[in-house]
């Protein structure tokens, strides 16, 4: 279901190298053996020991902390909006004009669980803490080798065999294609300001420690 989000060989451009856990405020940023904790005040310690920046760094920090605690738990929640409303446009295209069959809703079940589950590693929250993986996110990778009306034809293609509901393979590509245009944009759109954030992140963090 994260393959609806269609993000090819790479999710984003760049994609980060760090993990992220957002508290109610303050970050934890862990790269490698480097360990920072934000908060939101400005102040800022690597290893345990607090960091002496300037004033104009501090504020830097108060507006990367006021983002990350923002934007993390705001595009986990968006992302869980998409799959579940991709999920349901096919479940109601099995229902209209694949009979309904049962186990091809099971089938769709399925892979909404298990994209659900491979979102849960990347980015989940949990009570007021969100959590991100770089490694995990880049997994999503796997995932997404095609947009998921590759997966939905593969699932209801079986169909034609074992269901037998009187369709051929490219009279069900064609109906996945069809249902995927009309969603495209949106997941386009997700894509594109989920990767903006990561990226701003990624130069505010830059900027901030690369001395």
């Amino acid at each position: 279901m994260m393959s609806s989000i269609s993000f090819a060989k790479s999710v984003c451009e760049q994609d980060p190298t760090y993990d992220m856990t957002a508290f109610a405020n303050f970050v934890e940023i862990t790269e490698g053996r480097k360990h920072y904790i934000l908060h939101q005040t400005g102040e800022v310690s690597l290893n345990g020991e607090r960091l002496d920046l300037s004033t104009e760094k501090q504020s830097q920090v108060k507006v990367l902390v006021d983002f990350i605690l923002q934007k993390l738990p705001q595009r986990e929640k968006e992302a869980v909006i998409l799959m579940d409303a991709l999920h349901s446009q096919f479940v109601n295209v099995v229902k209209s004009q694949l009979d309904g069959n049962s186990q091809l809703l099971t089938m769709l079940d399925n892979t909404h669980a298990d994209a659900t589950r491979t979102l849960g590693k990347a980015i989940k929250t949990k009570g007021n803490v969100t959590e991100f993986s770089a490694n995990d996110f880049h997994k999503i990778i796997d995932r997404a080798s095609g947009d998921f009306k590759l997966e939905m034809a593969k699932i209801v293609s079986k169909s034609v065999f074992t269901f037998n509901v009187g369709r051929n393979y490219k009279d069900i590509k064609y109906l996945g294609d069809q249902e995927w245009k009309k969603f495209k944009p949106e997941a386009k759109a997700f894509h594109k300001a989920l990767c903006a954030d990561l990226a701003w992140i990624t130069a505010e963090k830059a900027q901030l420690f690369s001395q």
